[in-house]
């Protein structure tokens, strides 16, 4: 590193100098159009107003050396290096020399928090589904006709399911109908006080857990006969 040549940090608002500040590392902008445009364009400077044949610096406080740099060990042990080399690829990140600038933050979610939160519109479903399923007194006869409809089906839900106890058909048995009633209940913690909504707020997470447990436990059962067919099969072709 040739610490005779003058250098500046090309980056807006950064003060930066070889001579204010001579122990600061300097890095070399890349000429390749592509870097070099997307450097400029990071530092928020217009790449047209910089001839590419022109010698730019970035200072060190807009990298991670320490990942960015590949002689940093080099220059962390000696002090100084004869040139400056970074690892193909990198970028300049960091820019607090600009105080307008918004810190990027990132907006994706986890896999367990999206799984938790799924869990919980699923369990509180279940408990809504569960509490239309209370019979209420019917107050007109559309009401009567509806429940007695609703009774029916019910009633022939356990005819069906003779038919299904073969191991190879599995299959996951719902309501499909939607009651009135499950419907008038589809706002029920607008009603509940804040004590109750606490108390169901404070058993959500053993509930969850609890509920990810039994997923666990019947997705076990699901996948043990499957496996133990394809062994089987394995087995017999290697019979053959």
């Amino acid at each position: 590193m040739n610490s005779k040549v003058y250098k500046w940090c090309a980056v807006p608002q950064c003060k930066n100098t070889s001579i204010t500040t001579p122990n600061k590392v300097f890095v070399h902008v890349p000429y390749k159009k592509i870097i070099r445009d997307k450097w400029l364009k990071l530092a928020r400077r217009n790449p047209n107003d910089v001839k590419t044949n022109s010698p730019l610096y970035f200072c060190e406080d807009h990298f991670d050396l320490p990942n960015d740099m590949e002689n940093f060990m080099e220059y962390h042990v000696m002090g100084s290096v004869s040139q400056v080399r970074m690892k193909p690829g990198c970028m300049p990140t960091k820019f607090t020399c600009q105080p307008g600038r918004k810190t990027h933050t990132n907006t994706t979610e986890r896999p367990y928090i999206a799984k938790k939160r799924r869990m919980m519109i699923l369990e509180e479903c279940e408990k809504q589904f569960e509490e239309s399923t209370i019979v209420e007194e019917p107050s007109s006869s559309k009401e009567i006709a509806s429940c007695s409809s609703v009774q029916q089906i019910v009633e022939e839900v356990p005819q069906l399911l003779p038919r299904m106890l073969d191991k190879a058909i599995q299959v996951h048995i719902c309501k499909t109908f939607r009651s009135k009633a499950n419907q008038t209940k589809v706002n029920l913690l607008k009603f509940l006080s804040l004590v109750e909504l606490e108390a169901r707020m404070a058993c959500l997470d053993a509930e969850m857990e609890r509920e990810i447990d039994e997923l666990r436990t019947r997705y076990q059962l699901k996948r043990q006969p499957i496996l133990d067919a394809i062994d089987v099969k394995r087995k017999r072709q290697q019979n053959f």
